[in-house]
C-alpha cells in the first residue's frame, strides 16, 4: 500500500465498514515502503510490543477480546512508540477494570513522541479506572507529568469509560495524547471528577489537547 502515490505524506483512511484482512499471519504486508507485522488479537499485539516497543504492527482482522476475559490493567503497558495500523478492523468488547491509584488505563497505557494508532475501531469498549488516572479507549497517557505524546488518525471508539474517583485526563479516545486526526467518539465518559475530560481527548502535553478536524 501507499499513500498519496508519487506525493508526500498523506494518510490510510479506511472509512465507512471499509476494512483490509488477511487470511494468514505469514502474508505480507507494506505500507509506504514499511514491512508490518500482522498480528490476530490483543494477546499477539502484548507480546509483540513487548519485545520491540518501536515497531511496525497491523490487525489482521476483527477480534472479540471478550475472549480475553477481563483486563485488571491496559493490555498494553509499555510505551508504545511505534505504528499499530488497525486497517479499519474492529476490537470489540475490550474490558479492562485497573482500581489502582495513577495508573493509566486504555488499550494502551501510553504512546512515546513517535507513537502512533491508525485506522483502528473500539466497539463496546468498558474501562473502569482508579482515582487519579488518566484513561481512554486507545490510549490513557501520562498526564501526569505532562508528557501527552503521539497521534491517533482515522479511529473511533464506542462504549463506557469511567473514572472510580476521578481523573486526571479523560477522553472518548484518550486521556492524554498529543494529536487527533479523522477520528470520532461516541463513548460514555464520566467520573465524580476529572481535572480535564473531553469526548475526544481529556488532554495534550499538559493542556487541553491539541485536536484536528474530526469525523
Amino acid at each position: 500500500m501507499t499513500t498519496n502515490d508519487g506525493g508526500s505524506g498523506g494518510v490510510l483512511p479506511f472509512l465507512g465498514k471499509g476494512q483490509a484482512t488477511f487470511a494468514s499471519l505469514a502474508s505480507p504486508l507494506s505500507i509506504n515502503g514499511q514491512p508490518y507485522t500482522l498480528v490476530d488479537s490483543i494477546a499477539s499485539l502484548a507480546t509483540a510490543v513487548a519485545a520491540n516497543p518501536g515497531g511496525y504492527y497491523a490487525l489482521a482482522n476483527d477480534y472479540d477480546a471478550r475472549v480475553g476475559g477481563v483486563y485488571t490493567a491496559s493490555p498494553i503497558p509499555e510505551v508504545f512508540d511505534g505504528t499499530f495500523e488497525g486497517l479499519g478492523n474492529t476490537i470489540s468488547h475490550l474490558r479492562v477494570r485497573d482500581r489502582v491509584k495513577f495508573d493509566a488505563v486504555g488499550l494502551f497505557a501510553e504512546l512515546g513522541e513517535h507513537g502512533a494508532v491508525n485506522g483502528l475501531r473500539l466497539s463496546g469498549v468498558d474501562l473502569l479506572g482508579g482515582d487519579g488516572n488518566a484513561i481512554g479507549g486507545i490510549v490513557g497517557g501520562d498526564s501526569a507529568h505532562g508528557e501527552c505524546d503521539g497521534s491517533l488518525v482515522n479511529d473511533s471508539v464506542s462504549g463506557t469509560i469511567h473514572g472510580l474517583g476521578g481523573f486526571l485526563a479523560g477522553g472518548g479516545l484518550a486521556g492524554c495524547v498529543d494529536a487527533i486526526a479523522y477520528s470520532s467518539s461516541s463513548a460514555t465518559v464520566y467520573a465524580k471528577r476529572a481535572e480535564f475530560i473531553g469526548g475526544l481527548a481529556g488532554g495534550g502535553g499538559g493542556s487541553p489537547a491539541h485536536t484536528l478536524p474530526a469525523q
